[in-house]
């Protein structure tokens, strides 16, 4: 990983080396290499990196092309080396650091190259004869890159502490932070801070002195693989998840971490992991809550996945298996320890406290590699009713209902469950939102119920602007590349990194990989009432069978012993303290919260959507708040922004 930083004035005596060199000082826990910056005209760019592949003993970054006038940066790894290499006529193996290779790949072919690379990338590229700047993000935003315009200068940054070194002041958008309290995710370049941007995944944009212009390159995958034989497709998942694992584990040195539950998308990258690295030792962390733990969980969740995982881990004289138990740790104390680590809030605290302790763990044992399965819901392992949409969405009405019916009996999905999923891309918004009331519940859905009441009216109109991007027939394969766009793991990667000197890698959100199983026939998701038919088939070869067709597992099950209601209320008090009357929080709501936490139906999705996602995600926000408040703001006139400055330049 890098920490990549620049700026452009609109002159040339203008002292941009030394604004470049704070921007990386202030991200030095994200490099363990000195700066090294490089000028060019009225622009300086920056770089200082943190050293994890082999190859990174050649980099040699900024890379000045002085006939072209351009300099480039590049946060990256490239897991297409090879076929790239080839391509630009230089010889396998060749000692050539991955952001050179991006250097040589773009004088090669311009823009073309963001539709040829494949990994995890940041670019930054200056123009000096075209006086402009480009920035790019891989497909799903692995790693982050931040900007800002003003008045008479351009800067970006890894992190938006690097521009919050500059003339920006450091105040958070509370609009954004307002939407983050419903659980819903915004489309587009907005972050947590005022005045600062980021480029989207799968985006590259230009910015010159008339303006921005930006452009996506990484598309919803057009048409669908088709093979003669299931067996084909069983080989191309297995060929396609085996290098997208093979890639991230280089500069492993012979350890790498992996993360394993009772789960498909885990259990296949670490096993896959052992399976292609068996010289290598694969360290694979289970979470677990305490011994003898017999609390209340939902319906048809195991509290306790180490048993399975340990059958996995069984398979491969390479896996160690590690049981990590919950031993007390509260997602209080880590909202609290990490509220500013990420420069955004923790979306979802109870899994950040498993998640950090394994990561913990990993580092402790000596990895600087963790492998997760992220993306695998929507990749690897997708599935579920709303693929029914996809049969009607392709016009095949007898598979839809053969598979509809065979559903509600083999995969225990209630009928109207199934109808509301098969015909979701065509029921009104209103429609929709009322079937959703008159089900069992859904901790997954938008809630303004923590949302101060001067907010709801605008956060409402965020949301309805959300549903109306969505777009209108929209089916499972449409949906989970919209979810893939708006994951944006970039800001996780870099704080991980920073917090343990760990780099989280996920090899189920590949682009090759994702492109193949967005491309899939939905009877390979869903077959004969056979729910992840393709994964469930070609896992088949790597994981035990308890697995294969195991429970699902509720991860932290022992969270709600953990927290006592005197803490809640005492975390409340201080949010109360802290916050200004601007806040986005509805603190009253927060305070009966706290003063209600219960004590039965802890299993209850209402108890659960609640308490454990919305108050814990509340007090996270608040939290986040609190420490952008009480940290130092850098002075700046407050008059540039993002959208409205892009006119000036």
């Amino acid at each position: 990983m890098t920490a990549l930083a620049g700026i452009w004035r609109f002159g040339q005596t203008a002292d941009v080396d030394g604004d470049c060199r704070r921007m990386l000082e202030v991200q030095r826990d994200y490099a363990n290499s000195s700066p090294r910056i490089e000028r060019l005209g009225p622009a300086a760019l920056g770089c200082a990196l943190y050293k994890l592949l082999p190859e990174d003993a050649f980099d040699r970054q900024p890379y000045l092309d002085l006939p072209s006038r351009r300099v480039m940066l590049a946060d990256v790894r490239v897991d297409n080396r090879e076929e790239l290499l080839g391509a630009l006529g230089l010889g396998p193996g060749h000692d050539t650091s991955d952001s050179e290779l991006l250097f040589r790949a773009y004088s090669a072919w311009g823009d073309r190259l963001y539709d040829r690379v494949v990994g995890d990338f940041a670019i930054a590229l200056w123009d000096e004869r075209e006086q402009s700047l480009t920035l790019a993000r891989d497909h799903a935003g692995q790693r982050p890159l931040h900007y800002h315009i003003g008045d008479g200068f351009v800067a970006f940054a890894s992190m938006p502490e690097g521009l919050h070194a500059l003339e920006i002041k450091r105040a958070i958008e509370p609009s954004e932070l307002a939407l983050f309290l419903t659980g819903v995710r915004r489309r587009g370049g907005g972050t947590f801070f005022q005045d600062v941007a980021k480029v989207e995944p799968g985006h590259f944009l230009t910015i010159d002195r008339s303006g921005i212009v930006g452009k996506r390159f990484w598309h919803m995958p057009a048409g669908e693989v088709r093979f003669r034989k299931q067996e084909d497709y069983v080989d191309a998942f297995r060929e396609q998840l085996d290098r997208a694992t093979r890639a991230r584990l280089r500069g492993s040195n012979g350890i790498a971490a992996a993360h394993l539950s009772a789960g498909l998308d885990s259990s296949a990258v670490a096993a896959t992991a052992a399976r292609v690295d068996p010289g290598g030792r694969i360290v694979a962390v289970t979470s677990a809550p305490r011994m003898g733990f017999s609390g209340p969980v939902p319906a048809g969740r195991i509290a306790d996945e180490s048993a399975y995982a340990a059958e996995t881990a069984a398979l491969y004289a390479n896996m160690e298996h590690i049981v990590l138990r919950s031993a007390g740790r509260s997602p209080l104390e880590a909202i609290e320890a990490d509220a500013d680590l990420f420069q955004q809030p923790i979306a979802q605290p109870c899994n950040y406290t498993w998640m950090s302790a394994l990561n913990g763990a990993a580092a402790g044992g000596g990895a600087r590699i963790v492998l997760t399965g992220a993306s695998g819901n929507l990749t690897i392992s997708a599935g579920g009713p709303r693929v029914l949409a996809d049969f009607i969405l392709a016009g095949r009405w007898l598979s839809w209902w053969r598979e509809a019916r065979s559903s509600v009996g083999t995969s225990g999905w209630r009928l109207r469950g199934v109808l509301a999923s098969s015909f979701a891309p065509w029921v009104p918004q209103p429609v929709w939102k009322a079937l959703r009331r008159l089900g069992p519940g859904d901790y997954g859905a938008a809630d303004l119920s923590l949302v101060s009441p001067a907010w709801h009216a605008e956060v409402e109109a965020l949301l309805k602007a959300e549903a109306r991007a969505s777009g209108g027939e929209e089916g499972s394969r449409l949906s989970r590349w919209r979810m893939l766009q708006t994951a944006d793991s970039g800001n996780y990667r870099k704080g991980a990194l920073a917090r343990w000197g760990i780099d989280e890698r996920d090899p189920t959100g590949d682009r090759r990989l994702t492109e193949f199983c967005l491309s899939l026939p939905p009877e390979q998701l869903l077959s004969q009432g056979v729910n992840r038919r393709l994964a469930r088939l070609a896992l088949a070869d790597r994981l035990p069978e308890s697995v294969l067709h195991g429970p699902r597992g509720y991860q932290f099950a022992d969270w709600y012993e953990t927290i006592s209601r005197s803490r809640v209320q005492r975390q409340v008090a201080r949010l109360r303290e802290s916050s200004g009357d601007d806040t986005v929080l509805d603190l009253d709501r927060l305070q009966h919260l706290a003063a209600s936490w219960p004590d039965r139906g802890l299993a209850s999705l209402d108890v659960i959507g609640t308490y454990r996602v919305a108050l814990l995600r509340a007090l996270a926000a608040g939290a986040f708040e609190r420490a952008v408040r009480q940290s130092p703001v850098h002075p700046g006139s407050g008059k540039s922004g993002v959208a409205g400055q892009a006119a000036k330049l």
